[in-house]
This record gives structure tokens, sequence and C-alpha cells, in this order.
């Protein structure tokens, strides 16, 4: 029986799961956030990774949160939990997790966000398109980019920066700004690991340096938006 009230946290299975000792400052901010909100109703926040629940049990060790530090704990998996990690790159990864949903599904365990509406999330052009269909200006103007010069004009007519993203995932990286003055183009590359800056009098020229990139995965363009200012 759990003697404290737990609400799950699930994110990843990486060896900091499993001993405590790294963990990456999104996954804690957010963990210490949502902790000092819950500690509020007497309730704390359970860490775990869906990879390492005994489905047979129903159970699951992890970490709770005291203060800013981790407590091993075993527990009952959660009923309601929040959704930080969903799955793994590699096959088996994606079979454990593809179970453990079901089992959430059919033993009653609350996850949010919901499986289906973050899988949609995940999908920038759908979401656009979705959004679009109950208010056209909620978003701006995107399409699946086709690697055009003709889509590029189109785009740079209505905004003075366009954005190419990769159309699932990234987390601003790997993200690419398309602009135009009088005489070139310029484009500006982001990752992780640098930020490159293209200038030239021929698209061509700018679309050459970022093609391997955009035909890795599929990418959209999007209109850039202006940035309210507040004096």
């Amino acid at each position: 029986k759990r003697s404290i009230p737990l609400v799950g946290f699930m994110c990843g299975s990486g060896d900091w799961m499993r001993t405590g000792e790294s963990m990456g400052l999104s996954r804690y901010y957010r963990a210490v956030e949502m902790t000092r909100t819950l500690e509020k109703s007497g309730t704390r926040l359970f860490l775990y990774s869906p990879m390492d629940v005994d489905q047979e049990r129903g159970r699951v060790a992890g970490f709770y949160m005291d203060g800013k530090s981790f407590i091993h704990y075993e527990s009952e998996v959660p009923s309601v939990n929040c959704c930080y990690y969903f799955g793994g790159s590699k096959p088996l990864q994606k079979k454990r997790y593809q179970q453990f949903k079901k089992w959430t599904e059919d033993n009653g365990i609350a996850v949010y966000t919901p499986w289906d509406f973050r899988r949609l999330m995940k999908n920038k052009f759908a979401t656009y398109q979705l959004l679009s269909e109950f208010n056209s200006g909620i978003m701006p103007r995107t399409e699946l980019f086709t690697g055009e010069k003709k889509q590029v004009d189109r785009f740079l007519k209505d905004a003075k920066k366009i954005f190419l993203k990769p159309n699932t995932g990234s987390q601003g990286n790997n993200i690419i700004t398309l602009s135009q003055t009088e005489n070139s183009f310029k484009g500006v590359f982001y990752s992780r690991k640098m930020t490159k800056t293209i200038e030239s009098e021929y698209f061509s020229s700018i679309l050459s340096e970022i093609k391997d990139e955009v035909e890795k995965r599929k990418y959209i363009i999007q209109s850039g938006i202006d940035v309210a200012q507040y004096n």
C-alpha cells in the first residue's frame, strides 16, 4: 500500500533513473517547480521510467523529491501522471513503451497530456492544419517545405523573415531562418553545436548549403511574426 500520495512524472530511461546521479536541467527545474506546487496539498512528485514498470505487479522503482533532493522509492504506478518523456528511438524502447501505453489504458491510469494529443502536437504541420480549421489566424502561415524558390518567394512577400523547422521534435535545434535584402538572401542555421550564417545573391547557393539537412527529415516553412514590445 502506498503511504505517500504521489503524482507520476514519466521522464526517460537513462542511467540517472537508477543512480540519481545526473539529471538534465530542463527536467530538474520542472520537477522542482511541480514539487513546490504539489507539496501544498501534501502530495509528492514521483519520477520514474515507463520502461521500469513491472506490469504484473503494477509497481515501479523511482524517486520522489524532498525539497531539491531525490529519494529512492518503490511505489504502485500513480493513478495520475504527467508525461515528460514520449519513448526512446530504439526498437525495443518503442515496443516496451507501446506496451506500457496499452497497459495504462487497460488499467485506467491517467496520463496528461493524453497520448493522441501529444502525438498530434509533435507534428507541427498537422497541428497547424487542425488549429486553422477553428481560427485561420491563430498560427503563422505554414506549409510543408518543398525546397523551391517560388515557395520561399511567396512567403517573403508577406514576412521579413521566414523559418524552416523540422516537422517533428527539435526543441529549437536544426532551425533555419531566411530573409532577403534588395541584393541578397541570408540564411542562418541554428544547431546545438553551432550557428552558421550564409549570405548570397542567389537562393540556390543558400539551398545547396542547407540541402543535406532539409533532406534528412521533413521540414515546414513558416512565416515569421513580429514580437510585441512594451515600453
